[in-house]
């Protein structure tokens, strides 16, 4: 068996092991009953975008929109395991695209999406699927950014109304959208206007529905106590909540998160940016008033995996955009830097050499002056 056919079999096998408890080890529970109970009474699936629908809490249309479909297909919970399985999936499959076309190596895309669609608390909140609502708005936020890399601009616009729709998370896509697409700071912000101003309009019309400000009115937990669900999310990505006793996962965890804080101080280039980008996509579990479960976590995994794609190797490149002007002064200024080191190192090859042609000289003068 041939190093590719091995790979696809392992490929195979691993997608398998992924799809299958989503349909043998899922069923509805808690906040599913809920969505199941207004797919039934619900005249038509149009009702959330214009009528408030969740209790004056949120304004989430499209999620429910799905649900009144699926829901009045009435095949039990498959479909819903399976909507679950194909949006984890395009997640994974949307982190690898954006990181490859911010230019990462293939094998380092790979892995990040592999990561993303593998990581046991990743997995935790797909299996649950009134977290849909996070996945489709993951879906539609990595989408958005990918599309504004490749410059597709009504594509980017269009994917970011649907994230808004889907989850007020995702308010937060412009500012990743500011800090990701890598352009003069003038073309930087024309892209993302597009962005902003729908993000505006949702919200102008999530007060209109809910005739307020929304919100589930729950307790909130005190600051101190916040910070610590939010950290320990964060170290729970790749440990998950079932898997290790509670000790272990967390050390685990921390230990990986104290290892990435060490790799990107030993980076040289854009220390800072990464961490932002990393920060802004948490920004939005501020507004919650509880942050405990995997679902709250689910739209931040994928940053962590797309941060490595920010620091590029060198400066130049950190300062380039995807015009074929600015690429253009790009590669002239890596050609200038190139002959100028190569003509250091010959500079330097030269002087080396000086000394040991006099020496060589010199011996020879001798052994000809000695020779009778």
């Amino acid at each position: 068996m041939t190093a590719r056919a091995a790979g696809r079999v392992g490929l195979a096998l691993g997608a398998l092991v992924v799809a299958v408890p989503f349909f043998a080890a899922t069923t509805f529970i808690g906040d599913d009953h809920l969505f199941l109970a207004f797919a039934r009474h619900a005249p038509q699936p149009f009702v959330p975008l214009y009528a408030d629908q969740h209790g004056g809490e949120y304004y989430r249309p499209l999620p429910m929109f799905v649900w009144w479909c699926l829901g009045r297909a009435g095949w039990g919970s498959a479909p819903f395991a399976a909507l679950a399985l194909a949006l984890h999936a395009a997640a994974a499959a949307l982190v690898a695209a954006l990181l490859a076309a911010l230019g990462r190596p293939r094998a380092v895309a790979l892995t990040a999406g592999a990561l993303m669609l593998l990581a046991p608390q990743n997995l935790e909140a797909a299996y649950w699927f009134s977290a849909s609502t996070d996945l489709f708005a993951t879906v539609f936020v990595l989408g958005s950014l990918l599309a504004l890399v490749r410059e597709r601009w009504l594509l980017a616009a269009l994917l970011a109304l649907a994230a808004y729709l889907s989850k007020e998370s995702a308010l937060v896509l412009p500012l990743l959208a500011l800090v990701l697409y890598r352009a003069p700071w003038r073309r930087r912000l024309g892209a993302v206007a597009p962005q902003v101003a729908l993000a505006f309009v949702v919200l102008a019309v999530r007060r209109l529905v809910l005739h307020g400000p929304g919100g589930s009115g729950d307790l909130r937990a005190d600051q101190a106590a916040r910070a610590l669900q939010m950290v320990s999310g964060v170290v729970h990505v790749f440990t998950g909540s079932a898997l290790l006793p509670e000790v272990l996962a967390f050390g685990l965890g921390t230990a990986a998160l104290a290892l990435a804080v060490l790799a990107s101080i030993r980076r040289r280039e854009a220390r800072l940016l990464p961490w932002l980008f990393s920060g802004l996509a948490l920004l939005p579990l501020a507004a919650a008033g509880w942050v405990v479960g995997a679902r709250y976590f689910y739209l931040p995994a994928p940053r962590r995996s797309t941060v490595r794609a920010l620091p590029p190797a060198t400066r130049c490149s950190r300062r380039c955009s995807s015009s074929v002007s600015v690429r253009r002064r790009c590669a002239g200024a890596t050609s200038l830097r190139t002959i100028f080191v190569l003509r250091r190192r010959g500079a330097r090859s030269k002087r080396a050499w000086a000394p040991a042609t006099a020496s060589s000289t010199s011996t020879a003068a001798s052994r000809i002056s000695t020779s009778p």
